[in-house]
């Protein structure tokens, strides 16, 4: 990253514009193609991006990886306010990304109708959009025992949709609220699920896991319970004010406790809190939090966890395993340790998480597994909102 990208981290506007007095490139990108404009925009700056943008910053800077511009994230994020700002700013209305998209194509399919009249109004050709507006049809799919409807709700976040329950795992908003919250566009929408028999688990304290934006939905569902891998009434915050939350079910370290029909049994995740199997509605799901790679002297106790796991169930159905760090960053221990997880546990589909909204991160996990030999089915959302259907043996 160049000291600019690193400035726009926290929003560091007095020490960009010294940078940039000085004769540091507005447009300069890290290896990945990502300027201090669009790290700006993934820590949801606007008044940073805003200053970039009158400092010559290009509204139309593609990022390496994806082929994606600020218009697309924005559409993405059904965000029409920073839309609008980069359109002001010159940017492209029909810009084509790696997977032949466009801006208002990303948000039609996600379900931003906000965006996508925007964008139809600035010029972006409508013709053949594939419009998912309102209350997404799988969630009226009837799901039998031992099948799962998922959606993806970004970086570790997913729902999971069973004969008799509805799970959210690991939820974070990112700060991001579009407009119209939907399963559509990977948000929760409390009056969308109000009829479900919802749970919700959160694997640890660390805020990509664990969003108080939880907190919300006890107030429009009657029937939703909590489950936490850990004591909020402990963090930092909380010491002074106390917990301000729902009531909550604490499940610690290799406990195991069976509430509303869910089994729930757990592991000593190695970053913080942790990981969650869970047998529900003739399913076993395994969520592994943060427990992903090792630092050094820690790998004989990242097995152990994966073998403890190993003897509680025959047939795992899914598995939600991190590939990227968190506690450690090294890649071929990540590698490893996913390697070592489903050789061990067998699942019939693996999920990858922890991406950070970067998710061409799974296609390449993908690859690396199937390098090693492994040989589990990985799905790969490409964004958030993006669903499946588990059907007992696989991914439809």
């Amino acid at each position: 990253w160049t000291p600019l990208v690193m400035a726009s981290l926290d929003g560091h506007v007095e020490a960009a514009g010294l940078l940039l007095d000085r004769g540091a490139d507005v447009n300069g990108a890290s290896n990945d193609g990502v300027t201090a404009l669009m790290r700006a925009l993934d820590g949801n700056n606007r008044k940073f991006a805003e200053f970039l943008l009158d400092r010559g910053a290009d509204a139309d800077a593609v990022e390496t990886e994806s082929g994606r511009t600020l218009l697309h994230f924005a559409a993405l994020r059904g965000d029409s306010g920073l839309a609008e700002l980069v359109l002001e700013h010159g940017a492209s209305s029909d810009p084509v990304d790696h997977l032949s998209m466009t801006p208002i194509r990303y948000a039609a399919k996600y379900g931003h109708r906000d965006g996508a009249e925007l964008l139809a109004s600035r010029g972006a050709v409508t013709h053949g959009l594939e419009e998912n507006y309102g209350r997404p049809g799988l969630l009226d799919r009837d799901v039998g025992r031992g099948e799962a409807a998922l959606w993806y709700l970004g970086h570790c976040g997913w729902a999971v949709k069973t004969e008799n329950h509805f799970l959210v795992f690991d939820y974070w908003t990112r700060d991001d609220r579009p407009a119209g919250p939907s399963l559509t566009n990977g948000y929760i929408a409390p009056s969308e699920i109000v009829d479900e028999n919802i749970c919700v688990l959160v694997t640890h304290e660390h805020p990509d896991h664990y969003d108080p934006a939880i907190f919300e939905w006890a107030d429009a569902i009657e029937d939703i319970t909590y489950i936490y891998g850990f004591r909020p009434e402990s963090l930092p915050g909380n010491r002074e004010t106390g917990y301000t939350g729902p009531p909550y079910e604490h499940v610690g370290p290799r406990e195991h406790v069976e509430i509303d029909g869910i089994s729930v049994r757990t592991i000593d995740a190695n970053d913080a809190g942790v990981g969650f199997l869970i047998g529900v509605d003739g399913l076993w799901i395994y969520h592994a939090g943060d427990h992903a790679g090792w630092a050094d002297g820690e790998k004989d106790g990242y097995f152990d966890e994966i073998d403890y796991l190993d003897g509680y169930v025959d047939e795992l159905d899914i598995a939600f395993l991190n590939v990227t760090g968190c506690h450690a960053h090294d890649p071929d221990r990540l590698m490893e340790g996913n390697v070592y997880t489903l050789e061990k546990l067998q699942p019939k589909v693996m999920i990858p998480t922890h991406a950070g909204f970067r998710e061409v991160r799974y296609v390449e996990a993908a690859e690396g597994l199937a390098e090693a030999g492994v040989v589990v089915p990985v799905i790969c959302p490409d964004n958030r909102g993006d669903s499946f259907y588990y059907g007992g043996d696989g991914i439809e």
